[in-house]
């Protein structure tokens, strides 16, 4: 058989490949699972990547299917041993919490490096997780530090208040006001309400800035107002004991 012959034959069946998932992903946006299900399941059993990780989703969720973590598990590994980064996080977290798989903190441990190590912002804030408590990894500062600084560093809020944190008590890193504030403020951008609180903290103690009431309280009626139920009701007492109405 020619060269020529085999290249088309095998563009031929890409084709096809990307029709049937493309088909599927259509099926799927129209809330239509099991009409998705049947296109991507002949591929996941072909070995794409993307249609095994679909099936583990759908099997995680019972879209089209019954829920079964047991099968979710499967269909994430056989994804992730080709790479995926996607399935590698949710492996991983199915190993955290022990669902589908026996609770395994070193084996989600070992999904979430390879999926932080591609960039993804979940499981490098889990992985810092891990290694800041020690679970499933020896207790690691610094380690800790290096895996909130790469999600801090793609815009995430909470890698960027985490930073704020270690850098303002030198948690794996040389204590520096200035560079806790700079990440604090960071997180208030996106309305990140243990950010705002804590910069509220920095500007009542005078850590690194002035003491300043003023901005105390603005950051105080910030965290207040956000949509984190724990920080706002820690802010409305910390209005009342500052007495913050008066300024």
């Amino acid at each position: 058989m020619s060269k020529l012959l085999l290249f088309c034959l095998a563009l031929g069946i890409l084709s096809s490949t990307y029709a049937d998932f493309r088909e599927g992903l259509d099926a799927y946006n129209k809330g239509d699972y099991e009409a998705a299900y049947q296109e991507w399941q002949p591929l996941a059993k072909l070995g794409d990547a993307d249609a095994q990780y679909n099936l583990g989703f759908m099997y995680r969720r019972g879209e089209g299917v019954k829920q079964d973590d047991g099968k979710a598990a499967y269909w994430y590994r056989r994804a992730a041993d080709q790479g995926d980064a996607k399935a590698q996080t949710y492996l991983g977290l199915l190993y955290t919490y022990g669902k589908g798989v026996l609770q395994d903190y070193k084996q989600a441990a070992y999904w979430y490096k390879k999926a932080a190590d591609q960039g993804v912002v979940k499981a490098q804030n889990t992985l810092a997780d891990m290694h800041y408590y020690g679970r499933g990894v020896m207790q690691d500062y610094q380690q800790a530090f290096e895996y909130y600084s790469a999600s801090a560093q793609q815009g995430d809020a909470e890698g960027q208040y985490t930073l704020g944190v270690m850098y303002e008590h030198g948690t794996g890193v040389a204590q520096d006001y200035q560079q806790a504030i700079s990440w604090y403020l960071r997180a208030t951008e996106q309305q990140y309400a243990s950010a705002q609180y804590n910069l509220a903290m920095m500007y009542y103690n005078g850590r690194g800035v002035s003491k300043d009431m003023s901005k105390v309280k603005h950051w105080i009626r910030q965290a207040y107002e956000g949509n984190d139920v724990k920080i706002s009701k820690i802010a409305g007492d910390a209005w009342s004991a500052l007495e913050l109405w008066q300024y």
